[in-house]
């Protein structure tokens, strides 16, 4: 009887504890978070002698120039480009990640493209995102996170997760490029996303270079002829035209 007792008192304790534990209330935080982001911008030449809006190519780099030190940009990808003199008809914002080891963080990626945009003629319907390795992930990232905003995609040597694909835009064209003798980030990464692609009949375009390693296919990628004119061509605005009609 007294055992009895004991397994009765000892239940009640528990339902009592288990009560206490399950309370939860639900609250918000209202809170403005400061942003900081080092970056380079460029210019057209034109830009201060026309009034016209231009494209914007989102540039995302590989992981040797991430940090605090802003001129390790200057040393690889479409920032080395302007560097050495060469011109494009398209401004190229260029941030840096600012972790050494990990990924670009996208929603300062975003915060920062929204107050370039707001600070200078950005046509809104021509905005493209390049990335190569770890910017290559942002750059798929970026294409999921927010599929209204680019019109066009171009990884470079990079990967990302298949499956969420679906939540790219629908209307949006990629390009990617990997070079075959790739031993850092395997050629498959991007065969899978391209793959994925197709089967979601996106507009998609894989170029791989035989003869080409991690470190030499971003030199290959920016090199192709064709590329800036397909920069140039991308836009949402055709896209969303269409749609009204």
């Amino acid at each position: 009887m007294l055992n009895m007792v004991k397994c009765w008192g000892l239940c009640a304790l528990l339902l009592v504890t288990a009560s206490v534990h399950a309370e939860q209330t639900a609250e918000v935080m209202e809170k403005d978070v400061e942003t900081r982001m080092q970056y380079l911008v460029y210019l057209p030449d034109d830009y201060a002698s026309t009034e016209g809006d231009y494209p914007l190519v989102l540039y995302l780099h590989g992981g040797d120039e991430s940090g605090d030190d802003i001129d390790k940009l200057r040393t690889g990808g479409l920032p080395l480009l302007v560097e050495q003199g060469q011109e494009f008809p398209f401004i190229i914002l260029s941030p840096q990640n600012p972790y050494t080891e990990l990924f670009f963080p996208i929603e300062r990626v975003k915060t920062l493209l929204d107050d370039v945009v707001e600070r200078y003629r950005v046509d809104e319907s021509r905005i493209s995102v390049v990335g190569y390795s770890r910017g290559a992930y942002g750059a798929w990232m970026m294409s999921e996170q927010y599929p209204e905003t680019f019109a066009g995609v171009v990884p470079i040597a990079g990967g990302g997760i298949a499956r969420y694909l679906g939540r790219t835009g629908e209307d949006v064209a990629f390009w990617v490029f990997h070079g075959a003798r790739d031993d850092v980030i395997s050629l498959s990464e991007s065969v899978d996303m391209v793959e994925g692609l197709k089967a979601l009949g996106r507009d998609v375009t894989l170029t791989v270079y035989s003869d080409a390693d991690h470190s030499d296919v971003w030199q290959r990628a920016l090199a192709e002829p064709e590329l800036t004119d397909w920069l140039m061509q991308r836009s949402t605005a055709e896209a969303t035209e269409a749609q009204a009609q």
